[in-house]
């Protein structure tokens, strides 16, 4: 792997709701996701369960906007699930 590639990540739920706190001492993660250090790997089942817990644990608009950010942002992808 060349260095300069980016890191494909996924998260669990709980890490996605602790680094987007702007104030979050995990927010770096966030961060190099924007920046495109990290790539954010999901796929439907995931990106629903993000929706589920963030509309549980904040607002509606908070998770709307979440989700709305991961399906368009340049350093996220969706991939499909093969068993």
């Amino acid at each position: 792997m060349n260095i300069t590639e980016p890191i494909k990540i996924v998260l669990d739920t709980n890490i996605l709701i602790a680094i987007i706190g702007r104030k979050s001492t995990f927010r770096w993660i966030f961060d190099k996701i924007i920046a495109g250090k990290f790539i954010l790997c999901f796929s439907n089942e995931i990106l629903f369960e993000y929706h589920e817990i963030l509309e549980r644990k904040s607002t509606k608009k908070i998770a709307y906007n979440l989700i709305q950010f991961l399906t368009v942002h340049p350093f996220v992808i969706k991939t499909d699930i093969f068993y």
